[in-house]
């Protein structure tokens, strides 16, 4: 057995001892159809067979990515990381489950979360390190928190959000202004309400081409980000890291978003700066950013902070 098999052994043996279970038709995707996810138990004796196939499956994966980006090394989780999971779902009570490779090799997989419980990939690049982990949970667990505030203000999205990412035309346009309603609302006057009414028009109109998904994704991590930023331990993390690999290779239209978030992010964060004078960073990644997109997502971080006192 190769080096890769043994710790892919060890881990499936820390993942069945932790008893999280492993979803084998849960789909990264744009829909998630509720009540065909099939769940491998622990206890199934298939479990060890399973695991480990699908955990060679993701390194092949990641091998893949490195042809495309050979600054990414294939990384492979270890038993260290189950039994952090283990210990913070012992102390939050949050449901985890492990996720088969999408069958499709992506550059970008991140855990989700899907009602109550958090979806994790087998192909997810990880830090040796186990503080990474429990952040990644701690963040997705913190989206249950904005869950809660985008209820209370729509009611109404109670039901979807609960469900899932399967929704209607209606929902969906629901879901978005219910994210916008929350941004505007935090403006400090009607001055500023105004302004961001404007921004807003600007944004629809320049978002038009991109997936109903990604979209959500973004509004989404805007208002975690009003609590993250104002939390030392995320900066303190992303400090190590460096940046993102979005920042690391010339500027990609697939990728324009996501990169004008991760940008806005590190602004408020106070960090942006640091990040442009370390040595992997590529001047080429931000020559197609529209100045008044990261203002906008930048406004948005901010008024996202006001539901989220700083303690």
């Amino acid at each position: 057995m190769t080096d890769v098999g043994k710790q892919i052994e060890s881990t499936c043996l820390a993942l069945q001892a932790a008893r999280i279970p492993i979803s084998m038709a849960y789909e990264l995707a744009d829909h998630y159809t509720p009540g065909k996810d099939i769940l491998l138990d622990a206890q199934s004796d298939k479990y060890q067979s399973q695991c480990q196939s699908h955990f060679k499956k993701a390194f092949a994966i990641q091998e893949l990515i490195q042809k495309r980006n050979p600054s990414r090394v294939p990384s492979l989780w270890t038993p260290a990381h189950i039994q952090a999971i283990s210990a913070y779902q012992k102390k939050s009570k949050l449901p985890v489950v492990f996720v088969i490779p999408y069958e499709k090799p992506a550059s970008l997989v991140a855990p989700m979360t899907i009602g109550k419980t958090v979806y994790l990939p087998m192909q997810l690049h990880m830090e040796p390190n186990t503080q990474d982990i429990v952040l990644t949970l701690e963040h997705e667990q913190g989206h249950m928190r904005d869950e809660a505030i985008l209820i209370k203000a729509n009611p109404n999205l109670a039901i979807q959000l609960q469900r899932g990412m399967t929704r209607s035309g209606a929902e969906v346009a629901d879901l978005i202004n219910s994210y916008l309603f929350l941004f505007y609302s935090a403006q400090k006057d009607e001055k500023t309400k105004k302004a961001f009414q404007d921004s807003v028009a600007l944004f629809r109109e320049a978002v038009m081409d991109y997936s109903v998904a990604g979209i959500i994704s973004l509004l989404s991590e805007l208002l975690r980000y009003g609590e993250q930023t104002q939390q030392e331990k995320f900066i303190k993390m992303e400090l190590e890291h460096g940046p993102a690999d979005y920042f690391k290779a010339p500027a990609n239209p697939s990728n324009y978003w996501p990169r004008v978030l991760v940008m806005s992010y590190y602004q408020v964060c106070g960090i942006w700066g640091k990040m442009q004078t370390a040595p992997s960073f590529n001047k080429q990644s931000i020559t197609d950013i529209k100045p008044e997109h990261v203002a906008f997502f930048k406004t948005c971080i901010l008024a996202s902070q006001k539901y989220f006192p700083k303690k």
